[in-house]
């Protein structure tokens, strides 16, 4: 069952720095699709895979997932969400957050995306980016049976393009996912009325943003202040800090830190150096300005985490 007092930070954690470079089956996807801006990952949760009951992870894109059968626990900072068949999540980029099965033979579909597919959309979206920013209990709560009906059909359409062998599989999938979006901003047009920006306002402010999205996610070692950030934005620091927070759901000096801490434990992983040179080699001054940042983040050392998920 599952314990209510073991926070994200306990599980065992993967962390993807780079947004290209996805989570592959060695976690026992059926994933995902070959797709740059797309992939589609199918887990069950059975007698095969014990270890993986408890898992947790963190990455450079936005995530949507859908419970297909039995029951899980979402495990975020904030809080922790109950998820059965039809309910679903969401996660922002770099946000830390885990799975708690409560049942074997459990069943999730999700998809994970840059937002930059969010971009070339017609006039009139809903407000997609916005359900990111709500807190995590917020972002698809309160649904009816109807509601989690349609979302469990919509997610055993998307389980079928998980291999992303198909014809169209990709295009398939990402029907499936603005499908997902379009659905759940309707549950959410009360909270979001008379706050949220015009849709062609807010992919323009998405667009202005990707060249320090893109910056960050290439370069997260780099000491990039905010107002070079703004300049290659194009925009003034307020307006920048205002349209970032909106967009992002963040500031930008969070999302920059989430970034810097996930390529720092990338390196912990994958590098055989000192923690020392790992703290120079991501950003950091020093080794306690990492280990605050690693302690900030992941509730732990960057010593204690390179010795248990190796």
């Amino acid at each position: 069952m599952y314990n209510a007092s073991v926070p994200t930070r306990g599980l065992p954690f993967i962390v993807d720095p780079r947004p290209d470079q996805w989570l592959a089956g060695e976690i026992g996807s059926e994933g995902p699709s070959t797709r740059v801006d797309l992939a589609v990952f199918l887990f069950r949760w059975d007698e095969s895979l014990p270890e993986h009951v408890r898992l947790g992870h963190a990455h450079g894109c936005l995530e949507l997932g859908i419970v297909l059968s039995g029951r899980i626990v979402l495990l975020f900072d904030e809080a922790d969400v109950s998820c059965g068949p039809g309910d679903l999540w969401l996660c922002s980029m770099w946000e830390r957050h885990g799975w708690q099965v409560e049942e074997l033979g459990s069943s999730t579909v999700f998809v994970i995306f840059r937002p930059e597919l969010l971009l070339d959309l017609p006039d009139g979206d809903p407000p997609y980016l916005e359900l990111f920013a709500f807190p995590p209990d917020q972002r698809a709560s309160a649904l009816d049976g109807a509601a989690r009906e349609r979302f469990a059909a919509i997610g055993h359409d998307l389980a079928r393009e998980a291999d992303g062998q198909a014809p169209y599989s990709p295009v398939l999938a990402r029907l499936g996912l603005l499908r997902t979006l379009a659905e759940l901003s309707r549950l959410h047009v009360s909270e979001a009325a008379g706050v949220s920006p015009g849709a062609s306002e807010r992919r323009l402010a998405l667009a202005r943003l990707m060249p320090i999205v893109r910056l960050v996610h290439e370069e997260p070692w780099r000491h990039l202040a905010a107002g070079e950030a703004a300049v290659r934005c194009s925009m003034s620091l307020s307006a920048f800090h205002r349209t970032f927070r909106r967009a992002m759901g963040m500031s930008f000096s969070r999302f920059r830190q989430r970034a810097r801490v996930a390529y720092a434990a990338h390196l912990l992983l994958h590098v055989d150096s000192t923690i020392a040179a790992v703290a120079s080699d991501a950003g950091f001054t020093d080794i306690s300005h990492l280990n605050r940042g690693f302690r900030s983040q992941y509730g732990c050392t960057p010593s204690y985490y390179r010795d248990r998920e190796r």
